[in-house]
């Protein structure tokens, strides 16, 4: 199936096994390898819909008001986080 909206992060996230994303959720909670506090809770957010990503209550406007509750919605401060998250998750699967 696909993403509820699409995005990059999400398709990667897709392709990884049930371990690798409990890895990958150990690394981004590394300040090592992850200083941006909001990917954490980004994939926490984002793991309920795993693997399909796809459910009518899943949307880009949703997940902001999870990550980001203080802030106005910001598509592009969205789609930003969303880059992070799949650059992040590439480092990952070099690093590993």
């Amino acid at each position: 199936m696909h993403p509820s909206f699409p995005s990059k992060f999400l398709q990667l996230l897709q392709k990884m096994e049930p371990q690798e994303l409990k890895s990958f959720d150990l690394y981004l909670q590394s300040p090592y390898h992850n200083t941006n506090k909001n990917l954490p809770r980004l994939l926490t957010r984002l793991l309920p819909y795993y693997p399909d990503f796809s459910a009518p209550k899943l949307s880009k406007e949703k997940l902001f008001r999870q990550v980001l509750p203080e802030g106005k919605f910001s598509e592009r401060r969205m789609n930003n986080l969303m880059s992070e998250g799949y650059q992040a998750a590439e480092e990952f699967l070099v690093f590993q």
